[in-house]
């Protein structure tokens, strides 16, 4: 009986080790597959250009622009240039967040950098530069300019021309020394009335594109004091 019951033992510890080898080759399976599925997913996004903008295009052409990205997110892009990220300084972009854009050039001569970036991390881009080219560049000119010479607190009417400005913003007007030189009151996108300030002064006026504000005209003003009473001039 003891030989027996010996015997019932050795057999139940044999099947216990079966079973425990057979549990360890198991979880060793599952903890490999967790491993493998966690590493695809933290893959860094790439993104590069597989169609490039022209070397030099003329100002207000366009082109198409093609983006290759990798994202295990799928986020996408976003378009952007530089100088200013606006259609008047470096162009526009028709959408912005596709990997297929048309580029349409700005209408004035620059030099433009296009990027495109990965949504999912703003530090992955790829870009490429483009000269552009304007054969007319836009010009601001004064047909109705301020006199040389104003008495304080009057007001004369001003009028800028514009060529070659393809937004048909007008333009602008400002004053130098800003906080003593007078006032503005805009009647059009060219015109406005200018009201001289209160203290005599020397002033310069300026009237900038509004779309392309390096591209401006300026003028002298003296301003000087009205005379009360009566004069008699010899």
């Amino acid at each position: 009986m003891t030989f027996r019951t010996k015997t019932c033992d050795i057999e139940t510890c044999r099947r216990l080790i079966l079973l425990l080898l057979c549990l360890s080759v198991a979880v060793a399976e599952v903890a490999c597959t967790g491993g493998s599925s966690s590493g695809s997913g933290s893959s860094t996004p790439s993104v590069s250009m597989s169609t490039k903008p022209p070397a030099s295009m003329a100002a207000g052409a366009s082109t198409s622009l093609v983006a290759t990205i990798s994202d295990p997110k799928n986020l996408g892009v976003v378009w952007s240039c530089t100088p200013g990220n606006s259609s008047a300084t470096c162009g526009s972009f028709n959408p912005t967040n596709t990997v297929t854009t048309t580029y349409t050039a700005p209408s004035i001569s620059a030099s433009v950098t296009i990027t495109v970036t990965s949504v999912a991390d703003s530090a992955i881009s790829a870009s490429a530069s483009v000269t552009v080219t304007a054969a007319n560049p836009p010009t601001v000119a004064f047909s109705s300019a301020p006199p040389a010479g104003m008495f304080t607190g009057t007001s004369a009417n001003l009028t800028a021309t514009t060529t070659g400005d393809l937004t048909n913003g007008g333009v602008t007007w400002s004053c130098t020394p800003a906080a003593t030189c007078g006032s503005f009151t805009t009647q059009s996108g060219t015109s406005a009335t200018y009201t001289a300030p209160p203290s005599a002064g020397a002033v310069t006026i300026t009237a900038a594109l509004t779309s392309y504000p390096n591209i401006s005209v300026t003028a002298p003003v003296n301003v000087v004091a009205q005379l009360n009473g009566y004069y008699v001039f010899s």
